[in-house]
C-alpha cells in the first residue's frame, strides 16, 4: 500500500512476518513522523532508502489518526519542499496518464491478487 500524506510525505506499507507491516520510505523523516520510536534501518541500492517492522494495531491507529486529522482539500496545497513537490506531481501526472489510457479502453484488467 502506498500512503501520501500531508506535506509530501511517503510511505510504503506491506506485510511483514506475524502482526507487523514492513513500513518503507525514500525519504527521511517520514517513518519518524508517525513512528516516532521504532528502530528505522537505513539502506542503500534498495528500492526504499528507509525501513522498520511496525506492529499491525500501530500502523492501523496511525493511518486511523491521519484520517480523522485530514483537513485539507488538496494534499498537493500542503507541499512545500520543492524535492517532494516534484515527487507528488510526478505521480499526480502518471495517475492522470494512466485514467487517459482506461477511458480509451487500454486498461482491461486492473486488479490482481498478490500471491507471495
Amino acid at each position: 500500500m502506498w500512503l501520501f500524506l500531508e506535506g509530501g510525505r511517503f510511505l510504503s506499507i506491506v506485510a511483514d512476518t506475524g502482526d507487523s507491516f514492513l513500513v518503507q520510505a525514500n525519504l527521511p523523516g517520514d517513518i519518524e513522523t508517525n513512528f516516532p520510536s521504532v528502530d528505522i534501518q537505513e539502506a542503500t541500492g534498495t528500492e526504499y532508502r528507509f525501513s522498520a517492522t511496525v506492529p499491525r494495531q500501530t500502523v492501523m491507529s496511525v493511518i486511523q489518526d491521519e484520517l480523522a486529522g485530514l483537513n485539507y482539500s488538496d494534499l498537493s496545497k500542503t507541499v512545500c519542499n520543492p524535492n517532494r513537490v516534484k515527487a507528488v506531481n510526478m505521480v499526480k501526472e502518471a495517475m492522470v496518464d494512466a485514467q487517459e489510457v482506461a477511458r480509451r479502453g487500454g486498461d482491461v484488467g486492473s486488479v490482481c491478487h498478490a500471491t507471495e
